[in-house]
C-alpha cells in the first residue's frame, strides 16, 4: 500500500501565503487546516475550490487543488 499524494495551487490574488504553507496533502488524510494568508488594506474572506468556500481538504479527495483566496474590503472611520 502507498500513499497517494495530490498538489496543492495557491491563487493568493496578492495577498501573501504563510511561509510553511504546504504544496502537497496526502488523500488518505486530506489537510484539516488551510494556511493563513495576509493582505495589507483588506480582511481575509476565506479559500474558496471553484467558487466553493472550504476550510479544509477532506480525507479522500482525490486529485490536486486549487485553492483560491478572496479578500474582504475593510472600511475605515475616520474621526
Amino acid at each position: 500500500w502507498a500513499e497517494i499524494y495530490h498538489n496543492i495551487k495557491y491563487t493568493t490574488n496578492g495577498g501573501t501565503l504563510a511561509q510553511d504553507a504546504p504544496t502537497q496533502f496526502t488523500q488518505s488524510a486530506g489537510l484539516a487546516t488551510l494556511p493563513s494568508i495576509t493582505k495589507e488594506g483588506v480582511a481575509f474572506g476565506g479559500w474558496t475550490i471553484n467558487g466553493v468556500k472550504v476550510t479544509s481538504i477532506p480525507a479522500g479527495t482525490d486529485g490536486d487543488v486549487a485553492l483560491v483566496a478572496n479578500w474582504v474590503l475593510v472600511k475605515k472611520v475616520i474621526i
